[in-house]
């Protein structure tokens, strides 16, 4: 929301967050990018602090009501408006799941397995209601998932890539997406990769679009056949282009097929074949 606002002429953005880090499960570069074009536009951030009080007086400048925040480092934030958001908790209170011998996690959300099915095995779940990553696309399907497994209409999917390779889209100014693993996730269970990137100020597109700003990211295993890990991207159109990257990881298919590939142009798909291009020569030649 504040990368919405913050995008609106003469509207300048403080984002507050007890965190360190925004956004912790994307992609670093990626959110450096985010926090680079807001504060380009006015935004400030003050990160790893907390709000510890409210108040809302007349400013005497303007006579209009103005809202106070002090924060817990003693800081104070001074706004026309403020929106506090405290994050998604499970609708589960009502539903005395205590009473099936289910117990809710943290923030009423409910653990399952692999085939989506709680503690008591008779019983699934899906959606907002299990965790990350709760988005309208991937709840829809794992509810799909488990109306075939409950009714044995398939087998379970499992760790089948085609169930498990799915992209989410946060829709920031600019918008993000991304699909598969990121490089913290990588270095953590020690595999050897290679990054591509290719900007959007390379693409005749983006300069007919006036809109150069991102770019995309392939992270790709080193061997060969240098398979697609995961991707990434910031701006125009790009949570349209992830699902590229999505096809090709699914299948377990390697970047030099962007390589070899055909792209229609102009579009921003050609970014798979720069950034491939990109990564490829890192690691000793296309």
């Amino acid at each position: 929301y504040a990368s919405m606002l913050n995008a609106l002429p003469g509207t300048r953005c403080t984002v507050i967050d007890g965190r360190r880090e925004l956004m912790e499960f994307l992609d670093d570069d990626i959110v450096g990018a985010l926090t680079y074009v807001m504060r380009k536009r006015g935004a400030t951030f003050k990160m790893g602090d907390s709000v510890v009080d409210i108040q809302v007086s007349k400013s005497e400048r303007t006579g209009r009501d103005r809202v106070n925040v002090k924060l817990e480092s003693g800081r104070k934030v001074f706004g026309d408006n403020l929106l506090y958001a405290v994050g998604r908790k499970g609708n589960t209170d009502f539903l005395n799941l205590q009473a099936a011998g289910i117990v809710p996690a943290k923030r009423g959300l409910l653990n399952v397995d692999a085939q989506l099915r709680t503690n008591v095995p008779h019983i699934y779940a899906a959606g907002d209601v299990i965790g990350f990553p709760a988005l309208a696309s991937t709840s829809m399907e794992q509810g799909r998932e488990a109306a075939n497994v409950m009714f044995g209409i398939r087998p379970p999917r499992g760790s089948n890539n085609m169930f498990t390779v799915l992209p989410f889209g946060i829709y920031t100014v600019p918008e993000i997406s991304a699909v598969g693993a990121t490089e913290k996730q990588l270095m953590k269970d020690k595999v050897p990769y290679e990054v591509g990137y290719a900007k959007y100020e390379e693409l005749p597109k983006a300069h007919m679009l006036n809109s150069r700003e991102g770019f995309l990211k392939l992270i790709f295993s080193v061997d060969e056949p240098h398979r697609l890990l995961g991707a990434a991207a910031i701006g125009e159109q790009s949570t349209e282009i992830i699902h590229v990257g999505q096809a090709v990881m699914s299948l377990q298919g390697s970047i030099e097929y962007f390589v070899d590939g055909v792209t229609n142009s102009p579009t921003f798909c050609e970014l798979y074949r720069i950034a491939a291009m990109d990564g490829l020569n890192r690691c000793g030649g296309v």
